[in-house]
């Protein structure tokens, strides 16, 4: 439980916690305490001012943060790097040269043998120096880590303070590029559980259109207020009349059972035959459209969505590049600046290659 209020437009969370000792934690939040004593007792004034410029550099990356919408560093994360690189340019140096998955340790308690025994996946390990036992890194991505290796390589090569300032999205030419936007009204969730159940129905929707047949560029998720947009760059946004359904060996026990199911089926145009070991068949769609196929496949259940949504999507707008979706998110800033960016398809770091100063 927590306290969110605003104070002078400020907006100030305020969360309690048990007072226990390490390794007796009851609460997540308990280690804080312990967390801002280590910190500080390793502070100098030089370091205080390197841990706020790599704050500024990871913001104008789009690198900081360890909510699951960002999956970034998160401020305790930075604090540990300077510190335990002794500055921000030596951190930066040394990051440039990473490679995943990368073992970072600052009291040598545990080892890099057990830590990659103990975090497996991770692409980025530092154990926490208050409770070894967890991973300060775990909400980094693979993708958050390569684009701050990435921001890093780049800023040593040719230093400019525009790393240190969120690049503008600039507008995309719209062209003729295929995009399936699905538009939906969520609940207030604490942030963290919303942007989970987002991000894994994003990625539901975009096996399922993979699996029909359609061939997924990008797909991305951003939030305005209560309202969610999925968005997705498709290669095609109809798939072709006609489906090639390959079966199983002549040899396998299910060959005639494929035999005879095809044989039923009224959307059968052709076969089945028979080509080296395999059988064939040619199948007709009902239907070709990708937003059409999409509202089928949600009414019917038919997508891995998260359960917290399924009611939200059943009620969701489907729009594309050709039905209206440039219309539906011109007067909204927070979708268009989305949809421009994913348009112009350019990872924030690179972006800064065109801001010199």
């Amino acid at each position: 439980p927590y306290i969110e209020g605003e104070v002078e437009a400020v907006r100030v969370n305020i969360v309690g916690c048990f007072e226990t000792g390490p390794g007796h934690w009851i609460s997540a939040v308990d280690r804080t305490p312990y967390h801002t004593e280590f910190v500080r007792s390793r502070l100098t004034p030089e370091l205080r001012r390197d841990i706020r410029l790599l704050k500024g550099f990871l913001i104008g990356s789009g690198l900081y943060g360890a909510e699951i919408r960002v999956e970034g560093i998160s401020g305790y994360l930075s604090e540990l790097l300077v510190i335990g690189h002794a500055g921000f340019t030596k951190l930066l140096r040394s990051v440039a040269g990473w490679r995943p998955p990368v073992y970072i340790e600052l009291n040598g308690s545990i080892g890099r043998a057990e830590a990659l025994k103990q975090f497996p996946n991770a692409p980025l390990i530092l154990p926490d120096p208050v409770d070894p036992a967890r991973n300060v890194a775990a909400a980094v991505s693979t993708t958050k880590l390569a684009e701050f290796i990435l921001a890093s390589k780049l800023f040593i090569r040719s230093p400019s303070v525009s790393f240190f300032k969120p690049p503008e999205v600039v507008m995309a030419e719209e062209g003729d590029r295929e995009l399936l936007g699905v538009f939906f009204k969520v609940a207030e969730l604490p942030p963290d559980i919303l942007w989970g159940e987002i991000k894994h129905t994003m990625r539901g929707v975009a096996r399922r259109l993979e699996k029909e047949g359609f061939q997924v560029y990008r797909a991305g998720a951003a939030q305005s207020g209560n309202e969610v947009l999925l968005l997705y760059e498709l290669a095609g946004l109809t798939l072709p009349r006609y489906e090639l359904r390959m079966g199983p060996p002549v040899w396998m026990e299910n060959a005639l059972d494929f035999i005879e199911k095809t044989l039923s089926r009224g959307e059968r145009a052709a076969g089945p035959w028979v080509e080296g070991e395999r059988l064939y068949a040619l199948l007709r769609r009902e239907d070709t459209e990708a937003d059409r196929l999409l509202r089928r496949w949600i009414e019917a259940g038919q997508v891995a969505v998260s359960h917290g949504l399924k009611e939200e999507l059943r009620r969701a707008e489907i729009l594309t590049s050709r039905s209206g979706l440039f219309e539906r998110i011109k007067e909204n800033k927070d979708f268009r600046e989305f949809l421009y960016s994913l348009l112009d398809g350019v990872s924030p770091p690179i972006r800064h290659l065109g801001r010199r100063s």
